[in-house]
């Protein structure tokens, strides 16, 4: 006996053939006799006049046993009715109507037997309840037949096309699929999968390995959407909201794409290790991306100017969630026993990092989600025990997490009124990308503290309070970028850099106090005009401050040892207005 996908793709190959010769013989038949078409009368559209008449006529008895409609008919013949008794009259004509069609009489003017042979449908097999698969089954024929019509090459036994459909149709008939949702999921899900897989043939081969992962993928997103809408169901009183279940079902859709192409580069890979023998086991590891992916765009709300609170998954494009799908599974590639469905490692990740973004301004929080959530999956990844140390359940001991929080919550912090970082997008990434690179090699960024805070933190508060005093318009981003990245450097040598000490009646940082030093010298009130000319450049300011950071770091970082520097610097840099010759290298070597 053949089993359910057969039928299926036997259904399909018939039709295709079947389509082609109805074709030819229609196209013979319509030259030779007109087309008649075996549809009902269907009267044209109601209005009170056709109404009007029905009341003087046939239904005059029904008229004079209610008054209302005697009364709504003689104003209609005087041509006096209102636009609300309009409706009225057409409404009472409609529920003599059907009061006739309970009794047997015709509906609208349609027989009940030609209404009943346009809804009837009838069971395969008398006796028995169709099951979920027969359901849908005729839709996914139609949806297989179209498109294997436009490509014939594609039914291929050997075909990646072939291959995903036998997949998906074998995961369809595992799936309990809820009598409302049958046909958009399952219909939703192939049109999704065959676009996709066309568009990039590579991802699927023939063998046992593409169709184990296309039923995965399958059974788990459709599972997932169908979940997520009978909870919302359940939340509207049973009855449900269109507009959330169709967004779900968008949702999901966008999901399923993702999760098919990138987790069918990356598990083709190495499909022992995601697939291998345990097909329970395999599914969840496959399966946990695209369900955390799905569950976060559902349930995670964020706040939105306009709208305000709405679901995450209205901010996501289609190459958003490419990305963090992509790094998602490039995380689950390295770890698949840890980041199976019983820890939820993703879905923390990524739960959180949602979380910690979506409360920043939307140009340095949402705007840059997805390549925020590369570099932490990413590094994740390759350093887990280290960067994760202590309960995997918790996204709050994640260090990675912590670092571009306290990142982030430092960058959108709101400055003075003459002075705001501005950082672009690109920008912002590149110091998270900078910043976690060094968390993933040195934890004690993060687990060392001071004062409650971490050191990571006390050393962007101190560089970014130094960059405080100088113009957006002395020193553009990209030189800001560069000198936060030089004084982190300085800070993981020299960790007492962030020790606060009672400079000249204020308490700062020595980080921040160093790079006030340099920076007084190219851009404070007695640089000379000829020191601004020169040093003042991006560049050059930047290269500057690196050589001092290097001295501070090598000679000592005590407020003594970086004044003497400072002098040092001065010495130099007064040879600029006396036309001597300048040199930044010769002032990494001159003696303190």
């Amino acid at each position: 006996m053949l089993s359910n996908p057969d039928i299926i793709l036997f259904a399909i190959q018939g039709g295709i053939r079947l389509a082609n010769q109805i074709k030819t013989a229609s196209v013979d038949r319509v030259k030779q006799k007109e087309l008649v078409l075996p549809l009902p009368d269907f009267p044209q559209d109601l209005d009170w006049r056709k109404a009007m008449l029905f009341f003087e006529g046939e239904g005059c008895d029904h008229a004079k046993l209610n008054a209302r409609i005697n009364f709504l008919t003689l104003e209609a013949r005087n041509q006096a009715l209102k636009p609300l008794e309009q409706e009225e009259l057409i409404d009472w004509f409609k529920a003599k109507k059907i009061q006739e069609h309970e009794h047997g009489g015709d509906f609208l003017g349609i027989p009940p037997q030609e209404v009943l042979s346009m809804v009837k449908v009838k069971q395969w097999q008398r006796g028995k309840h169709k099951s979920g698969f027969q359901r849908i089954a005729g839709t996914l024929v139609e949806l297989g037949v179209d498109f294997f019509v436009q490509n014939p090459g594609a039914l291929s036994k050997n075909s990646s096309q072939h291959t995903f459909l036998r997949g998906f149709l074998e995961a369809i008939d595992d799936v309990s699929l809820s009598e409302g949702n049958i046909g958009d999921i399952a219909s939703d899900l192939m049109v999704a999968s065959l676009e996709t897989v066309s568009a990039n043939p590579q991802l699927l081969t023939g063998d046992q390995s593409s169709r184990e992962l296309v039923t995965a993928i399958t059974k788990g997103l459709s599972t997932d959407i169908q979940n997520h809408i009978e909870l919302i169901k359940q939340q509207d009183g049973g009855i449900g909201s269109f507009s959330k279940e169709e967004k779900v079902k968008s949702w999901g859709q966008a999901v399923f794409r993702s999760v098919l192409k990138n987790g069918g580069e990356k598990v083709l890979e190495d499909p022992t290790r995601f697939l291998g023998t345990n097909a329970e086991a395999s599914s969840s590891v496959v399966n946990q991306v695209g369900s955390a992916m799905l569950d976060i765009m559902v349930n995670k709300m964020v706040s939105d100017p306009a709208k305000g609170k709405v679901e995450l998954g209205e901010f996501l494009s289609q190459s958003s969630i490419d990305s963090i799908v992509k790094a998602s599974f490039s995380a689950v590639a390295e770890n698949p026993e840890f980041f199976k469905v019983k820890n939820k490692g993703v879905q923390n990740i990524l739960g959180q990092l949602f979380n910690d973004l979506s409360s920043y301004p939307n140009n340095i929080g949402l705007s840059i989600l997805p390549e925020v959530s590369r570099l932490v999956l990413e590094k994740t990844a390759s350093n887990l025990e280290t960067i994760w140390p202590g309960n995997t359940d918790s996204a709050g001991e994640h260090l990675l997490l912590n670092a571009s929080k306290t990142t982030l919550e430092l960058l959108s912090k709101p400055s003075g009124d003459t002075w705001k970082l501005g950082f672009n997008k690109t920008q912002a990434v590149a110091l998270v990308d900078s910043i976690v690179q060094d968390v993933a090699t040195q934890p004690e960024w993060i687990t060392s503290k001071i004062n409650s805070k971490s050191v990571l933190h006390h050393a962007l508060e101190g560089t970014l309070k130094s960059l405080e005093g100088i113009s957006v318009t002395q020193l553009n981003k990209e030189t800001r970028l560069t000198v936060m990245k030089s004084a982190l450097s300085a800070v993981a040598v020299r960790k007492d850099l962030i020790n606060k000490k009672n400079i000249n009646g204020e308490e700062q940082y020595l980080i921040t106090f160093a790079l006030n030093s340099i920076t007084d010298m190219v851009f404070g009130n007695s640089a000379s005009v000829n020191a601004r000319w020169t040093l003042a450049k991006g560049d050059v300011y930047s290269k500057l401050v690196n050589v001092f950071l290097d001295r501070v770091v090598k000679d000592g970082s005590t407020q003594e040892k970086i004044v003497a520097i400072k002098n040092v610097f001065a010495a130099e840099i007064a040879k600029l207005d006396s036309g001597e010759s300048f040199s930044i290298e010769k002032l990494a070597d001159t003696p303190v």
